[in-house]
């Protein structure tokens, strides 16, 4: 039953069952520093985060559409018999520490200014250290295109914690895929897989997806044509089993070292 939904919710996630794409008129654009065109986050104001387990944790509703009204903490709670379906259980607290990822010099640096926010590419850092190919995406094709992904992901409302919860587990996924093919994988291969697999994430965590044409359109476009995106996503998730529940102390452990970089709720008020 389990396997049932899981596939059900990828075949809605990639538009075969309707899609409501983003309106243009909620979302400002941005010019990136490749002369692409991106959606800013539009200004939505929400008062809880919403998980695929349908949970949910109480937060201030912020004043403005800023990062800096990100709540200041983060709680998971992975439980050892969670009801299907869960992805994210919020419970324990996680405190959020502020470790910074990007030392002096460090190669994400250079793309500040086409990011949302610098958390985006702390975030970014502890996300490649974890899957281990940070070296194999640093050029500047590569590169944009997952500063791109973290600014598309802020473009649907999701806040930081809810993005650490999407590379959590697309971390955990990478680590299977890349097992198994990872050798014969060119670097703009091992960027768009991991772009994928935040999609997958996505699809798995959220009740309400934004469909891969959207993703697509934004990210992809340059690169391959939607069917052959479709059939990469499907081949994906068939080099997972069709299971996109991540173990729960592997989703632990990523979910803590994730949410260590975002900044603590003392020095979010400084």
């Amino acid at each position: 039953m389990a396997l049932i939904v899981t596939t059900m919710r990828l075949l809605n996630a990639l538009g075969m069952a309707g899609c409501a794409d983003r309106q243009q008129d909620d979302a400002q654009t941005v010019e990136t520093a490749d002369g692409s065109v991106l959606a800013s986050k539009p200004c939505k104001q929400q008062s809880t985060i919403h998980m695929a387990s349908k949970g949910t944790v109480a937060m201030p509703t912020p004043s403005t559409c800023t990062p800096s009204s990100t709540p200041g903490i983060g709680v998971i709670d992975v439980s050892s018999t969670p009801s299907p379906g869960s992805a994210c259980r919020l419970a324990i607290p996680l405190p959020r520490c502020g470790v910074s990822r990007l030392t002096p010099g460090h190669w994400l640096l250079q793309y500040e200014s086409a990011a949302y926010d610098l958390l985006d590419l702390e975030l970014l850092a502890a996300f490649l250290d974890s899957t281990k190919v940070s070296s194999y995406v640093t050029g500047q094709k590569n590169a944009m295109l997952l500063v791109k992904m973290m600014r598309f992901l802020h473009s649907l409302d999701l806040g930081f914690e809810d993005i650490c919860c999407h590379l959590a587990h697309a971390s955990i996924y990478f680590k299977s895929i890349y097992s198994a093919c990872g050798a014969a994988m060119s670097s703009q291969e091992i960027a768009n897989v991991l772009v994928l697999l935040v999609f997958l994430a996505h699809s798995y965590i959220e009740d309400e997806t934004c469909k891969l044409h959207v993703w697509h359109k934004f990210l992809f476009k340059g690169y391959c044509k939607l069917p052959t995106l479709s059939k990469a996503t499907v081949q994906l998730m068939k080099r997972l089993g069709f299971v996109l529940r991540a173990p729960d102390q592997d989703l632990r452990l990523m979910l803590t070292e994730l949410l260590q970089v975002l900044p603590s709720p003392s020095e979010e008020k400084q």
